[in-house]
């Protein structure tokens, strides 16, 4: 459960913080306020287009922009 938490929460944020252009705070902000959403850790990597989400010593997912498709996760 932890993967799958981690992997939707990169993904909603990679979508709020690069199709919709918000900052990645308040992407995040929001994000902490959903109950299964409480123990997620962000990092962005700008250059890339990526969000990494983390449930600490448990899981780790990344989804990543494709130009025209919108954010994906990327393969473990």
């Amino acid at each position: 459960q932890a993967g799958d938490a981690a992997g939707m929460g990169a993904r909603i944020a990679c979508s709020c913080r690069y199709v919709e252009g918000r900052a990645l705070g308040d992407c995040t902000q929001e994000l902490h306020g959903m109950p299964w959403m409480t123990l997620r850790r962000y990092a962005e990597d700008t250059k890339a287009q990526r969000i990494t989400a983390s449930v600490p010593l448990m899981a780790s997912r990344s989804a990543r922009l494709k130009d025209g498709f919108g954010c994906h996760p990327e393969r473990e």
